[in-house]
């Protein structure tokens, strides 16, 4: 009998007798089980949000944001490594600028464009564009 009674427990919330797998665990080693059952954890869940829709739509706002800002900035870190990459290639001879616009063939400043994206393996991968030509190719393909 005491055995059968070791694989349910009693919502502090509800007050009803529920089988473990209904509690979410309180620490992260799983040894602990919650007071609440996982449904009346929802109901609070919900009510609070409810209650505190300004708060929750702030909460939601800064979580998007942080875990945006982790993506951006690593695609970040490749754009600037890839640029660092060129500029030293070209400086050692690796890479040598081409005088003129691979697309229009018009003569003055160029930049490196990036055509396979910014992987470390394709770093070096570019080709010669003029500011013109090189805001054309990142505006067919959305990137930034």
């Amino acid at each position: 009998m005491e055995k059968h009674l070791e694989l349910f427990k009693k919502c502090s919330k509800c007050g009803k007798l529920k089988s473990l797998s209904d509690f979410y665990y309180k620490n992260k080693k799983h040894t602990k089980l919650n007071s609440i059952c996982k449904i009346c954890v929802i109901h609070n869940v919900v009510n609070w949000q409810k209650r505190n829709w300004e708060k929750h739509k702030t909460y939601k706002q800064i979580f998007y944001w942080h875990n945006h800002q982790k993506e951006t900035n690593r695609k970040s870190q490749n754009q600037i490594n890839a640029y660092y990459a060129v500029e030293k290639a070209t400086r050692l001879g690796k890479l040598i600028k081409s005088k003129n616009c691979q697309l229009c063939g018009q003569r003055g400043k160029l930049e490196a464009h990036h055509f396979n994206g910014y992987n470390p393996k394709d770093w070096l991968k570019i080709i010669w564009l003029c500011t013109k030509c090189h805001g054309k190719e990142h505006s067919k393909y959305k990137i930034a």
